[in-house]
């Protein structure tokens, strides 16, 4: 699905969404396979209406030229995003969760969103952000996986494993992995950086870590 993929640059003004699913109902069991979301201001959107959208599938997809790639509203649950293609970012977030239980994995992002993967909501629980490579190249101020846990008595649980951040030597104020919130429960093990060495530009970090304990 088309829109304007042969123009770059538009930002936050593109518009419309290439696959949306807002549910009047809860239900499950939907699965998207080997689309191509291509010039909107978001690939795909899953949920948003007044239903939960449970045990949803989006693999092998592909978004390009795109403000947003993928965002899973806060009504998902166990949602999985396996190894899709994100490409082409102009300027907004590659994957969004706001769901509770959902897993971003295997996916290849590459660079032009100033973030990566975004997983901050205060309210959802269970994410698994685990072996997806986030190439952020040479976007100043990109982020590549952000995320939050926070609440009263210990935040909501939440792992990010085994991913790889990448960006270009020299770039200002980038961050691989930014974790934040108050008394929070987050797994971050095993994530590889690109390059090893400590990263160069100004304010350019590999782990930016915002957890009071």
């Amino acid at each position: 699905i088309n829109k304007d993929f042969a123009t770059f640059g538009l930002g936050s003004a593109r518009v419309g969404i290439g696959f949306d699913f807002p549910l009047s109902y809860d239900s499950g069991l939907l699965a998207y396979s080997k689309n191509t979301s291509r010039g909107f201001l978001t690939g795909f959107t899953i949920g948003g209406g007044a239903g939960a959208p449970i045990s949803i599938k989006i693999s092998g997809c592909e978004c390009s030229n795109v403000y947003n790639g993928i965002i899973l509203a806060s009504t998902t649950n166990k949602v999985v995003v396996e190894g899709c293609y994100i490409e082409g970012g102009d300027g907004g977030i590659g994957i969004q969760n706001l769901g509770s239980y959902n897993t971003i994995e295997n996916n290849l992002i590459y660079p032009g969103f100033l973030t990566g993967i975004q997983d901050t909501s205060t309210t959802n629980i269970g994410s698994v952000i685990e072996k997806n490579v986030v190439s952020l190249g040479a976007v100043v101020n990109a982020i590549g996986i952000d995320v939050k846990s926070d609440a009263a008595f210990g935040g909501n649980g939440k792992v990010v494993t085994n991913n790889t951040l990448v960006y270009t030597a020299g770039t200002a104020g980038v961050i691989g992995i930014k974790q934040s919130g108050t008394d929070p429960r987050l797994n971050c093990l095993g994530n590889g950086f690109n390059p090893r060495a400590a990263w160069t530009g100004a304010g350019s970090i590999k782990i930016s870590d915002l957890t009071p304990f």
